[in-house]
């Protein structure tokens, strides 16, 4: 199983990781941010400040926590490893 080891680099929606393979990808996520819009909150994440934020969680996944807002909850915005290694550039 596919994880996000440690995350080495943050810079300008792009973000660098390693993973238990050993490899190193990075992913610019502008893209992904601007196709999805419609979730409240996504717009933080245009933030550089907010965007360094970014963390490693249980499963290898990166996310940002409570950027979602859905009803009066607050959800994480998560990217699953597999999607990042498999779209992500070899660093």
């Amino acid at each position: 199983m596919i994880r996000v080891k440690k995350i080495l680099e943050v810079n300008s929606y792009e973000v660098s990781c390693l993973f238990n393979n050993g490899l190193v990808k990075k992913i610019n996520l502008l893209p992904i941010i601007e196709k999805q819009n419609h979730l409240n909150g996504i717009e933080k994440l245009k933030d550089e400040a907010y965007f360094k934020t970014v963390k490693i969680g249980i499963f290898g996944e990166i996310f940002w926590e409570n950027t979602i807002k859905s009803d009066n909850e607050f959800w994480n915005y998560d990217l699953s490893p597999e999607f990042i290694f498999h779209n992500g550039e070899v660093v």
